[in-house]
């Protein structure tokens, strides 16, 4: 373990990102739902807008697995997160007040969320042949573990101080998956 800890520590946030953005994204809009006019448009249709999500989450990871095998998996992290943070300030920012665009702006956040699927991909090619898939489960279980038991606790704390929390949460993993895009890549997967 002591031959691969930076790896490790890679790999930790590499998966740990994702799963934050996934998590903090996916339920958010209900967290932040103590707002009236959010309460009547989520409250009103919530199957619509969860499913539509949904749907545009698969057609991204579809996108941005084809994306990672034909551009790299650097330009697809940095196309994917830029979109993300993009389309989610969008969607976090005019949330409470334009109810009538809420499936087509949650929608674009679900699609730029489906760049979490390059991420398995650059995680698997940290670790050498020998220990790839453990160094892989280590790596998932230490992240899954930490950051999605926090999440939700972190997100709530903020979220009694500013309405914005999530938006700006999931901005910030998307920035900071755009900074793990730029990181040095082994041999093993020079994409």
């Amino acid at each position: 373990m002591t031959k691969h800890f930076s790896k490790i520590v890679v790999g930790v946030s590499l998966i740990g990102a994702p799963l934050l953005t996934l998590v903090s994204t996916l339920v958010s809009p209900a967290i932040k739902s103590d707002e009236a006019a959010q309460i009547a448009v989520i409250a009103a249709h919530p199957a619509r807008y969860y499913l539509f999500a949904t749907f545009t989450f698969a057609v991204g990871c579809l996108v941005f697995g084809w994306a990672s095998d034909r551009f790299g998996a650097r330009a697809t992290m940095l196309v994917g997160f830029a979109g993300l943070l993009g389309s989610s300030y969008v969607f976090y920012s005019w949330l409470p007040s334009a109810p009538v665009i809420l499936n087509r702006t949650y929608g674009l956040v679900g699609f730029f969320v489906g760049a979490a699927t390059v991420v398995p991909i650059v995680a698997l090619r940290l670790f050498p042949a020998p220990v790839r898939f453990s160094g892989l489960s280590f790596s998932y279980n230490v992240s899954y573990a930490i950051f999605g038991g926090l999440t939700p606790v972190f997100l709530s704390l903020w979220l009694r101080t500013n309405p914005m929390a999530p938006g700006y949460y999931v901005g910030g993993l998307a920035l900071f998956g755009m900074a793990l895009a730029m990181l040095p890549m082994s041999d093993s997967y020079k994409t």
